[in-house]
C-alpha cells in the first residue's frame, strides 16, 4: 500500500499549479482538440462513399493537377520555368471567348479559380509587370485588365527572414478575398525560406502548405532551380522534401541535338503524376522574343 502524501496547502487551502505549468497543461489540452477534431473528420469521411477529386487541369485529355494538393516545375536556371508557370495560369484564368492555344492545357470551362502569383526574383519595374501582362494576354486580356480572381504579390523588397511570416500573412488574406478554389504559385520557392538547406526552414515551409491544402480550398505549384551541372536534382534540402510532397512533379529544360547542343525547343518531362504512360513528356517550340 502507497502512501499518498496530501496536497500542499497555505493558510488551509490548497497550493495552485505554478502558471507555466497551468499553461503546458492548456496548451496540452488544445493540442489534443485540434487532433481529435481532425480524426472526427476523417471519421465522417470514413463512413462516407469516396467521390475523388476532379482534376484542376489537364493537358490534352490527361490530368495534370488535381485540386488541395503540391506540385512542383524544376528546371536550370534560364529554362523558362516561369514561361512555363505562366501559360498554366493563362489557362486557369482563360476567358471562353479566347481561342488561344496554351500547350493543349484546358480547364472546366464552368469552373472559377482565382490565381494568386508569389513572386521573389524579378524586379518590380519591368520583369514582374511583362511576366503578368503575358499571363493576361493569354488568357484573353487586355493589359489594362484587373480581372477578378488573378492576384499577385512580390517579397522581393523583404529579407529572407521576413519571407515566411509574409508568405503566410499573404495566404491568410486571399482566403478571405477569394470565395473559389486558390491556384497558388511559389516562384520561387527555395526564396520563401531564410535558408533552404535548412531541415527546420525547409519543413517548416512545407508543414505550412500541407496543413493549407488539407484546411483550405487552395492548391500550389512551386518553382525550383536544379543544382547547376549534370544532376536533375532540384536544389537544397527543400528540393528533396518538396519532391517527396509533390503529386505532379514536371521538369523543363532544352531538349538536345545530336551533338548535344540545346536546340530551340523545351521538353517537358513529367518526372511524377499519376497519369497514363503516354504522357511522359511533349515538346514545344519556344515562340518568345528574346529580351537583352
Amino acid at each position: 500500500m502507497f502512501d499518498i502524501p496530501a496536497p500542499s496547502t497555505q493558510n488551509g487551502f490548497p497550493i495552485s499549479a505554478p502558471h507555466n505549468l497551468q499553461s503546458g497543461v492548456e496548451s496540452q489540452q488544445v493540442k489534443l482538440a485540434r487532433l481529435l477534431e481532425s480524426q472526427k473528420k476523417i471519421k465522417e469521411n470514413k463512413g462516407k462513399p469516396i467521390n475523388f477529386s476532379q482534376p484542376i487541369l489537364w493537358q490534352k485529355d490527361n490530368p495534370v493537377f488535381f485540386p488541395k494538393t503540391i506540385n512542383v516545375i524544376q528546371g536550370k536556371a534560364g529554362v523558362h520555368k516561369s514561361r512555363l508557370a505562366e501559360t498554366i495560369c493563362a489557362a486557369l484564368l482563360k476567358i471562353p471567348e479566347s481561342n488561344r492555344d496554351l500547350l493543349d492545357f484546358k480547364t472546366n470551362i464552368l469552373t472559377r479559380y482565382a490565381v494568386c502569383y508569389v513572386d521573389t526574383e524579378r524586379n518590380l519595374s519591368d520583369q514582374l509587370p511583362y511576366s503578368l501582362q503575358q499571363i493576361q494576354l493569354k488568357a484573353g486580356y487586355n493589359i489594362q485588365d484587373h480581372p477578378y480572381g488573378f492576384d499577385y504579390i512580390s517579397l522581393l523588397e523583404f529579407g529572407r527572414e521576413e519571407r515566411f511570416d509574409m508568405l503566410n500573412i499573404y495566404l491568410e488574406h486571399i482566403r478571405k478575398q477569394f470565395p473559389m478554389h486558390i491556384f497558388i504559385v511559389l516562384d520561387v520557392i527555395t526564396d520563401c525560406v531564410f535558408n533552404f538547406n535548412d531541415t527546420k526552414d525547409s519543413m517548416k515551409l512545407i508543414d505550412m502548405m500541407n496543413q493549407s491544402i488539407n484546411r483550405y480550398d487552395v492548391t500550389f505549384i512551386c518553382l525550383i532551380h536544379e543544382n547547376p551541372g549534370s544532376t536533375d536534382k532540384a536544389r537544397g534540402h527543400l528540393g528533396t522534401e518538396i519532391l517527396n510532397k509533390a503529386s505532379t512533379v514536371m521538369q523543363i529544360g532544352f531538349e538536345k541535338d545530336a551533338q548535344n547542343h540545346n536546340t530551340d525547343l523545351l521538353k517537358v518531362t513529367y518526372l511524377k503524376c499519376g497519369v497514363p504512360k503516354n504522357m511522359n513528356r511533349f515538346l514545344y517550340s519556344i515562340l518568345m522574343k528574346k529580351r537583352d
